[in-house]
């Protein structure tokens, strides 16, 4: 851990506290934004993307699933002891081997050959329109930044409001910097 940075070390110990039960969280870096760094103006997407880049093999393990980018903290448990686990929120991490193959791949009813366990349902398909509360709609790259924010956000409380409240948001440089976050 000594071969990071400073800024890379208190970024992985906020991922520790945003990682659900599994240790996986959202990996993406307007979501890291959101969720770690929300006022900081000086945190940039480009610094975010190289402490993770620091982070990554050793601490961390990126991966995607299904065009979404996820955090798994690796040896999760050698930090983290939980008491009540909860379901995971994000896809599973699968380790992959030396050759970048993942060991023991779900068979065709969805099964891990290994352990006999599903494998888990893939994530629902995001909306291509949604209409907010003030019956705006909200779609395109605003609607896939909004989905973003939406996931990493841990107050769900009211999704139609939250998306108003979105929209109504004013960033210095134009919309082009809300959705380059994302």
């Amino acid at each position: 851990m000594a071969a990071v940075s400073r800024d890379a070390r208190l970024l992985f110990i906020a991922l520790l506290n945003f990682a659900d039960d599994s240790g996986n969280g959202p990996g993406s870096v307007g979501a890291i934004k959101i969720k770690v760094y929300p006022g900081d103006n000086d945190v940039t997407p480009s610094k975010i993307a190289g402490w993770l880049g620091e982070l990554d093999r050793e601490l961390l393990s990126l991966y995607d699933f299904e065009g979404k980018k996820f955090y798994h903290v690796n040896k999760f448990l050698d930090h983290q002891r939980i008491d009540k686990p909860q379901k995971p929120k994000y896809p599973p991490f699968q380790e992959r081997s030396k050759n970048g193959q993942i060991p023991f791949p779900p068979d065709s009813k969805g099964k891990d050959r290994k352990e006999g366990k599903r494998a888990p349902k893939p994530a629902q398909p995001m909306l291509e329109v949604y209409i907010t509360q003030k019956k705006r709609k909200l779609s395109g790259a605003d609607l896939s930044a909004f989905n973003i924010f939406w996931t990493a956000f841990d107050y769900k409380h009211d999704r139609a409001r939250a998306a108003d409240a979105w929209l109504d948001i004013v960033w210095p440089s134009g919309r082009d910097e809300k959705n380059a976050l994302f």
